[in-house]
């Protein structure tokens, strides 16, 4: 599933012991690097046993908040499209949710925990629910 050398070390990064931070520091820059070209087209027309298995766990979005929600996505984030966002929107708002996108803007991955925080804190503050 993965390149070298990287194949060797996801299992041992993913032990619940290792933080975001330090697992993004020994990977690669780009989820795109990490698996090898055969799983990354495997991933983008998933076969069989791996759609089921995306199916069954593909439902995030699939509830009804009862308080409005915020998605802040950046729009260069390589590992999660900010497409991501605006379908889980969508899924959400079909339920009946209040949900927004948020575009923080030319951020990558962590660009949106760094760019949000002072929104969320003004929107929490001002008591609005925009």
């Amino acid at each position: 599933m993965f390149r070298q050398p990287y194949a060797g070390r996801v299992v041992r990064l993913f032990d619940g012991r290792h933080k975001g931070e330090d697992i993004v520091r020994q990977l690669v820059p780009t989820m795109r690097q990490l698996p090898t070209d055969r799983f990354y087209r495997q991933l983008r027309e998933p076969p069989g046993g791996l759609l089921a298995a995306l199916r069954a766990n593909g439902h995030a979005c699939d509830w009804k908040p009862e308080v409005p929600l915020r998605l802040y996505a950046g729009d260069r984030d390589t590992d999660v499209p900010i497409g991501n966002a605006r379908t889980c929107a969508r899924t959400l708002a079909q339920r009946g949710a209040r949900v927004r996108v948020l575009e923080v803007g030319p951020v990558d991955r962590f660009g949106p925990d760094r760019a949000a925080p002072a929104g969320i804190a003004r929107w929490f503050g001002g008591g609005t629910a925009r």
